[in-house]
């Protein structure tokens, strides 16, 4: 005697493929989030340290086209930090950071140079400021 009902039949898998699908989602989800996360935190941590070792103090706010390179291993790391702001600001900025206070720029044309005494257990610190185009590029390094 049959209630109306047709029996469903056995699926092929042993167990629903969403016990396999959801986890593979979840995992692919947190490991986009973890990657920007952890570049977001670099790209920070990368900008105190050149901050630190090149002896500067917060970036003008009017700094655009912010760029942060780095390299280097567990034994050794380099940053480059590059932007532009108007010539008064960062004349202002140079003025103010200690690492750059003291020190007399040689110049090439529009390109001044500053040798830093680098801080916080860095090896290197120079910071190149072209004033035609209101472009810093900062470059420190420890190993």
């Amino acid at each position: 005697m049959t209630d109306g009902f047709k029996k469903e039949t056995a699926s092929k898998f042993p167990f629903p493929i969403g016990c396999v699908l959801y986890p593979l989602l979840v995992f692919m989800l947190l490991t986009v989030v973890g990657y920007f996360y952890l570049q977001s935190a670099n790209y920070h941590s990368a900008l105190d340290a050149t901050k630190e070792w090149a002896q500067l103090n917060e970036f003008p706010v009017t700094a655009t086209n912010l760029t942060v390179e780095t390299q280097g291993n567990m034994f050794t790391r380099e940053f480059t930090v590059e932007f532009d702001a108007p010539l008064a600001d960062i004349e202002n900025w140079l003025r103010k950071s200690p690492g750059t206070n003291s020190v007399t720029p040689t110049t090439d044309g529009d390109v001044r140079h500053y040798d830093i005494d680098p801080g916080g257990g860095a090896q290197h610190a120079e910071l190149e400021l072209d004033e035609s185009q209101g472009h810093v590029k900062i470059h420190t390094y420890w190993s």
